[in-house]
């Protein structure tokens, strides 16, 4: 694994798609910094519903593995991430104003 990430992610399991990449995508475009301790994974099993989760108390993001296709633009899979690199940061944000994370409901 590239030395410019924390060993603590994880971008196995992409078969047509690279977690890495997308991440240096975002990093180019100035949308996402460092993301500290941060884990990212692709999902054991394509799903239906959501394109990725994550959980701001385990600083953990999982990307559906259905994103993992030729068929789906680059640009998909960056907006997924980026969502959930957001919801992480701001439930961070929010526990250090008020002592606790926000609730989300969906």
């Amino acid at each position: 694994m590239p030395e410019r990430y924390p060993s603590s992610l994880s971008f196995e399991g992409g078969e047509h798609k690279s977690l890495e990449e997308a991440l240096d995508r975002l990093k180019e475009k100035g949308f996402i910094g460092d993301l500290g301790k941060t884990r990212i994974f692709w999902s054991n099993e394509a799903t239906s519903g959501r394109g990725g989760w994550s959980s701001a108390l385990m600083k953990v993001i999982t990307v559906n593995r259905k994103l993992d296709s030729d068929s789906v633009p680059d640009e998909v899979l960056d907006a997924v991430i980026l969502n959930e690199v957001a919801n992480i940061e701001c439930d961070f944000a929010m526990s250090l104003v008020t002592g606790r994370g926000r609730s989300r409901t969906g």
